[in-house]
């Protein structure tokens, strides 16, 4: 629960307002510095509302989830290894992205994958 803005939450409140989290409170769970998508001009004013910043930053992806993401990815690039594609079960059907079976033939079939070469 999130206490209202520049508020706390103390033991012996009953029911607390809740809110959405602020732009800077956002930032901070995302993995970016506090202040991040705060952009202030001349004058010291900010150039971006709260509103725009929160558009920012929902279109944006967390720091920490990408880095464990791509973690496998990095590695395998650093290694000279190819990615291995597999099935989540066998009977899946597969999006197609510039895959080449070696008859030429294209395939959304997971059990028709053996083969292909990925570019």
């Amino acid at each position: 629960r999130i206490p209202p803005a520049g508020g706390r939450i103390s033991s012996g409140e009953a029911e607390a307002e809740e809110r959405a989290p602020n732009a800077g409170e956002r930032e901070v769970i995302l993995g970016f510095p506090r202040g991040h998508t705060r952009l202030l001009g001349d004058d010291g004013e900010d150039l971006f509302p709260e509103g725009l910043r929160l558009k920012l930053l929902g279109n944006s992806f967390s720091v920490q989830v990408m880095s464990h993401l791509l973690a496998s990815v990095a590695t395998s690039a650093r290694d000279g290894q190819r990615l291995e594609l597999r099935p989540l079960q066998e009977d899946a059907l597969v999006v197609k992205m510039n895959r080449i079976r070696d008859d030429g033939e294209p395939s959304n079939r997971v059990d028709e994958m053996d083969g292909w070469e990925f570019n």
